[in-house]
């Protein structure tokens, strides 16, 4: 797979993650410190994503995806662990070309997040190009 390396400038867009475990935890907290609007989208989330909608900092879409979900958002990313699900909203965001990651799933996303190492000012972005994440970190 050929990937071209990309920094995007979140701040302020809306983006959606569908998967309220520690998976979709995990990225929920990295787009919002990068200044992202972030909606987490699931019938059920991780007490510290709980905190994070009590405080107003993310929004919670309660309930099971639906297409209309992404109808205002500018990435997705596929959190949800179940492979039919995490399908369909691949093939929703494809439909509206917007941007997704499916976290457990390369050849149906159309970006990868890689490892980051962050040495203010400088970052350091490594990807495998999802052959092997874990040799990245």
């Amino acid at each position: 797979m050929s990937l071209y390396p990309l920094f995007a400038n979140l701040v302020g867009r809306r983006v959606l993650v569908v998967g309220g475990g520690s998976v979709g935890e995990r990225k929920v907290l990295a787009l919002h410190r990068a200044g992202a609007l972030v909606e987490v989208g699931a019938p059920r989330i991780t007490s510290a994503l709980v905190r994070l909608v009590e405080s107003g900092q993310i929004t919670h879409r309660n309930g099971l995806f639906e297409d209309n979900w992404l109808d205002e958002d500018w990435l997705v990313i596929a959190a949800t662990g179940d492979r039919v699900v995490n399908r369909q909203i691949a093939a929703s965001a494809e439909a509206r070309r917007l941007f997704v990651n499916v976290v457990d799933d390369a050849e149906l996303s159309t970006f990868q997040v890689p490892a980051v190492v962050d040495r203010s000012p400088l970052t350091i972005a490594i990807s495998t190009a999802g052959a092997a994440p874990v040799l990245a970190r």
